[in-house]
Formats: C-alpha cells, structure tokens, sequence
C-alpha cells in the first residue's frame, strides 16, 4: 500500500515538473519572439565562453536565447547549478561587451565576467534558489 502510494505520488511530482517546464519553455519562445530574439533551446553559442565561475558550475542549460538590444549581443539562458539534491536553477543574462559600471537597474543582480561576456544572475540566496519569472527576464531585457 506505501509503495503504491510513494509511486502515485513521484508520478505526480515528475508530471508537475514536466509540465511547469513546459510552460517556462513555451513562454520563453514567446518572449523570444516578441523581441526578435531566437530560440536555441540547449545549446549555448560556441563564443559565450563557460571559463568563468558561474557558468563552470552549471551542468546544463535550457530555454537560451539569443539576440541583439541596442546594438549589444545578449543571451539569456537557465542554468542547473549542482548536482544530485543539491542542485538548483537559476536564470542567467549575459551581454557581450563588460560595462564598467552596471546600470542602476541591474540591482540585485550579481555580474561576473567570463571572456567577454558579463554574466548577470540573481545573487543566490535561500529564497532565491531558483529560476526568475519569464516576466521579470522580459522587463531586464527590455532595459538593456
């Protein structure tokens, strides 16, 4: 009767997973295409390079996409950080030229530079663990 039960429930969750993925999937391609970005779903531009910190520690990325705002090449992605229990997602923006000073809506996002790419992330945190609301990845677009 346990086992019966502990499997309905992990069918469940795996269904819920599937289908939140999904969704995020489905919005991210309509964001991308509402600002003429493209989607290139798992794989990362072979330029954006992964030396840094940050995307080092990433075992995989989804919902990338890529475009141009304002004359400077961006890329927006989400990284599973960790491995096993332990691993987390978050969302990553990285912008092809490092500006010296990052603009006063960047706050609360962190920056590191790899090659020639500032990667932006939401600072990690117990609350925060996790991937930034396709409407919130829309307004930081908007911006740049």
């Amino acid at each position: 009767m346990f086992i019966g039960i502990f499997g309905v429930l992990i069918a469940t969750w795996i269904l819920i997973t599937l289908r939140r993925s999904r969704k995020r999937k489905a919005a991210i391609k309509e964001l991308a295409s509402g600002i003429d970005f493209k989607f290139l779903d798992t794989t990362l531009p072979r330029d954006l390079d992964g030396s840094g910190k940050v995307l080092a520690r990433s075992s995989s990325f989804s919902n990338v996409i890529e475009g141009v705002r304002y004359g400077v090449r961006v890329i927006a992605f989400d990284g599973s950080v960790g491995a096993g229990g332990y691993s987390w997602e978050r969302t990553y923006i990285a912008i092809s030229s490092i500006p010296s000073v990052l603009p006063e809506w960047c706050q609360g996002l962190e920056a590191e530079n790899s090659g020639e790419w500032a990667i932006l992330f939401r600072s990690p945190s117990y609350y925060f663990r996790s991937l930034m609301p396709v409407s919130e990845l829309g307004l930081y677009l908007e911006k740049l």
